[in-house]
């Protein structure tokens, strides 16, 4: 655990430096970083980013593995921390299954947003079998 907390700084620092300084195209490799900045950060970029799917996906996430990590050591399988956690988790993930097919669904229509896992990945039995 304590090594987890000491390389996060530095994973913080390389996020960060890929974000700012890796070009998204090579037409914005030769600007100055702040043009480089205001090209990468423009209103029409936040807009297709899907705050509610990685909303959702991030706390079905995290009720599902505390749920599981949990049960029979710190609380009982039956308990209402876990059963809970576990019910509104499923919830979560159906959400999130349901959220993700409608975005799919509007970005063919309109374009705006992206959808953080297009479901049509899970058409190809391959990749659908590598992701369980």
């Amino acid at each position: 655990m304590d090594s987890d907390v000491h390389s996060a700084p530095a994973g913080a620092a390389a996020i960060g430096i890929i974000i700012f300084f890796l070009p998204s195209d090579f037409s914005t490799a030769d600007m100055n970083i702040l043009n480089r900045l205001r090209a990468r950060f423009t209103m029409r970029k936040w807009e297709r980013i899907d705050f509610l799917g990685c909303l959702l996906m991030l706390g079905a996430s995290i009720l599902v593995v505390f749920a599981l990590e949990s049960a029979g050591t710190r609380y009982a399988w039956g308990s209402a921390a876990i059963v809970g956690s576990l019910a509104v988790g499923s919830m979560a993930w159906g959400g999130f299954v349901g959220w993700e097919v409608w975005v799919e669904r509007k970005q063919k229509e309109s374009g705006r947003q992206e959808p953080i896992f297009p479901m049509r990945l899970l058409k190809s039995r391959v990749l659908a079998g590598m992701l369980l």
